[in-house]
């Protein structure tokens, strides 16, 4: 990590002093403790919290800046935490073995777990959509790709422009790419959530555990992916999991998107996923998904989702108009005859 402080040091100048002794056994005293037993080789992980200590070694967090700070988010001092993490606890905060250690002053924060299979994973928390589920592996990929974000912000001509803040930087999970070096134990994880969410009967949790197994399943396991969704019937794990495959660019998976798009069961937010999901994967599939949505278009939501099925066909390079009373068609080819939207064979 002191190649990563370093270069935090280059772009900022007010970090509080390091951390004393009895403030790192403080914050030891959260971070060491997971409390369950996992069956995988612990030995080939990373020191537990090593990142974290090594960052409070250096400085016990970083003040509220007066002007713009160049950080989308910030490290909290260990007593600042400590105070955080006590009020979300006692808001019977359902998930309670994670710790909140960066805050952007906004009330969105990001933190770490605290048990197995979990244990150093980073998490998101908007105060908007508090899904807590893990973006990183370890404190140094989010450190990494938050700093990716500072040197993107420092190097704007101008103070206001295109700045990034915590939601732009780049997570490592859900994983959108092959990865050999951590596919194996991924997979491991994701089937032990996927059986946790089985296996709950609190329908908070049953939706947690869901978005935690998507998240960690590789790539080439696309059909447990789409297993999971298609039998937990759940609106928002849908839509992550379309978002997912949209980012993938899975064409394999545009059966499943159709059949979810067609059968509701996940409502308006799995709908417009899906329907923009087939324009990002693109493709003659994806055009003849989205020409069959089209035909049915009255049969599971009619004009409200006639935006989405015009930018997904815009995107995979069908060309449509709008009349000047509003309706919309497609044609295929420049010599074809328009077809209008919601026209069935």
């Amino acid at each position: 990590m002191q190649s990563i402080i370093s270069q935090l040091r280059q772009y900022h100048q007010y970090f509080n002093p390091p951390a004393n002794q009895a403030q790192l056994n403080r914050l030891t005293n959260y971070l060491l403790r997971p409390k369950m037993t996992f069956p995988r080789d612990l030995d080939n992980l990373s020191p537990l919290f090593d990142g974290v200590l090594d960052l409070y070694r250096d400085h016990n967090g970083i003040p509220i800046y007066p002007g713009i700070s160049p950080f989308p988010i910030r490290l909290m001092s260990v007593e600042e935490a400590d105070a955080q993490n006590i009020s979300m606890h006692n808001l019977k905060w359902k998930r309670p073995n994670q710790f909140l250690l960066w805050y952007d002053d906004e009330s969105n924060y990001c933190g770490v777990y605290l048990d197995e299979p979990l244990v150093g994973c980073v998490f998101f928390l908007h105060h908007d959509e508090p899904i807590d589920i893990p973006c990183f592996r370890n404190v140094r990929e989010f450190y990494e790709a938050l700093l990716a974000v500072t040197e993107a912000n420092a190097n704007r001509e101008h103070e206001d422009d295109n700045r990034l803040y915590w939601w732009d930087v780049k997570t490592t999970l859900p994983k959108i790419e092959a990865d050999p070096a951590s596919d194996d134990d991924d997979l491991v994880i994701a089937r032990h959530y996927k059986s946790r969410s089985e296996n709950a009967t609190d329908p908070d949790l049953k939706q947690y555990y869901a978005w935690i197994a998507l998240n960690f399943y590789p790539v080439s396991a696309r059909e447990e992916m789409e297993n999971l969704v298609l039998t937990i019937e759940d609106m928002y794990v849908e839509e992550h999991a379309i978002d997912i495959f949209a980012k993938r660019k899975d064409s394999a998976t545009i059966p499943t998107i159709e059949h979810l798009i067609v059968t509701g069961g996940g409502g308006v937010n799995t709908r417009s996923a899906g329907i923009r999901a087939l324009g990002d994967i693109g493709g003659d599939e994806a055009i003849d998904a989205l020409i069959r949505l089209i035909k049915i278009l009255d049969s599971f939501g009619g004009q409200n989702f006639e935006p989405y099925l015009l930018s997904s066909l815009e995107k995979t390079g069908v060309e449509t108009k709008r009349s000047d009373d509003g309706a919309l068609s497609y044609r295929l080819n420049s010599t074809d005859n328009w077809t209008a939207f919601g026209k069935p064979d």
